[in-house]
């Protein structure tokens, strides 16, 4: 069906540019790709960061090998950050004796489950950060895009996406747990620079991610494609 697929297709749409590097690594034209981004309904943006007055890092993914969970769990326990972790997945029994072998108790590394999106938001709410570990290659993922919406500073690996999504800065090397505990425990030590962090990432989140900018993306995609099957015709 492929050929098929790509005879009837004008453009081909991406979340980022690294998953359109991605499809162009595996053979498809980069000139029939376009990038979009994801939006965000505006009831998800916050008014202001409060990360300043946040209480702990949070993680919210499955808990599977290529989340990089582990290197989140080792990096909090050495920068002495209290971290909570909502989700599920076949890494959590491994995941809780590995924080329990490094000395941390429920206080400080507490796995909460799979939550509800309520409770997930109100967990967000009250994070000094979000960490994203990740060791596989992240377009451009919503709990990423949520945090940034909600002012929350996102401490992530520079796989895939995140770089292009979070900017400059908020990323170190896939494995380094030593550069991601410097990153987690500097944010943790400076409640300013949360607070400015946020306020950051809502801004960009804002002018980037709204609903409005993702419309007037998708319009201008449609117009130069009309545009250029009238020429065409």
């Amino acid at each position: 069906h492929q050929p098929r697929l790509l005879d009837a297709v004008d453009r081909f749409v991406a979340p980022s540019a690294a998953a359109r590097d991605e499809l162009a690594a595996r053979g498809l034209d980069p000139g029939r790709v376009e990038v979009l981004r994801h939006y965000l309904p505006a009831e998800l943006f916050a008014e202001r960061s409060a990360a300043g007055e946040g209480r702990y890092a949070l993680i919210a993914s499955r808990l599977s090998p290529e989340k990089g969970i582990e290197d989140a769990v080792r990096a909090c326990v050495a920068a002495g950050v209290p971290l909570r972790v909502a989700g599920e997945g076949p890494e959590r029994a491994r995941l809780e004796r590995l924080a329990r072998e490094l000395g941390a108790g429920g206080a400080q590394v507490a796995f909460l489950g799979r939550l509800p999106a309520d409770a997930l938001a109100r967990e967000l709410a009250g994070a000094a950060m979000v960490l994203m570990p990740s060791r596989y290659h992240e377009f451009s993922p919503y709990s990423a895009l949520e945090a940034m919406a909600a002012g929350v500073p996102v401490a992530a690996t520079a796989m895939g996406g995140l770089p292009e999504l979070l900017g400059d800065g908020r990323c170190v090397p896939v494995g380094a747990v030593d550069q991601f505990a410097a990153l987690v425990g500097a944010l943790w030590s400076d409640p300013a620079r949360r607070a400015e962090e946020g306020e950051a990432l809502l801004a960009r989140a804002r002018e980037r991610h709204s609903r409005a900018a993702y419309t007037d993306a998708l319009l201008g995609l449609y117009g130069r494609l009309t545009a250029s099957s009238a020429t065409a015709a």
